[in-house]
């Protein structure tokens, strides 16, 4: 049972760790986005910085205000009504919504979470018994 208490604390542990990681992506491409405004290299896709928009304008990301090209972003479903997600943001609402934390968004944004005070409670807890464990087995020798 603590086994699998501490597995699914793993993946929480992982899945803030790839949140993180999407958040730093999407700063890094919005600090780049500041840096062409108004050059001729505006009008280019600001996730994969390749991708030239025939109108110039591309698609908004509803989350996140980058524009993003077709290969980098689409339309999902946002209570009940469409809208333009770029890859990054609909990676970062899948594991919201994997993790729970898209219903908790305090937690989201919280380094300590309850999910990691949970972590050293059953990390400590795992600790105890494993003493006891060792305790048992040396008074039955």
């Amino acid at each position: 049972m603590i086994e699998s208490l501490l597995q699914r604390l793993m993946f929480f542990r992982k899945a803030d760790a790839e949140l993180d990681q999407i958040e730093k992506q999407i700063n890094e491409r919005k600090e780049i986005a500041r840096k062409l405004v108004g050059t001729h290299d505006d009008a280019i896709c600001q996730i994969c910085q390749r991708t030239k928009f025939a109108d110039g304008i591309g698609h908004k990301c509803f989350y996140c205000q980058l524009r993003s090209c077709a290969r980098c972003g689409g339309r999902s479903q946002s209570k009940n009504k469409a809208i333009w997600a770029c890859s990054l943001c609909q990676k970062r609402q899948q594991i919201l919504a994997k993790t729970g934390k898209w219903f908790q968004p305090d937690e989201a944004q919280h380094k300590t979470s309850n999910a990691g005070r949970e972590m050293q409670r059953l990390q400590h807890i795992h600790c105890h018994i494993l003493k006891l464990r060792t305790r048992v087995e040396q008074t039955t020798r």
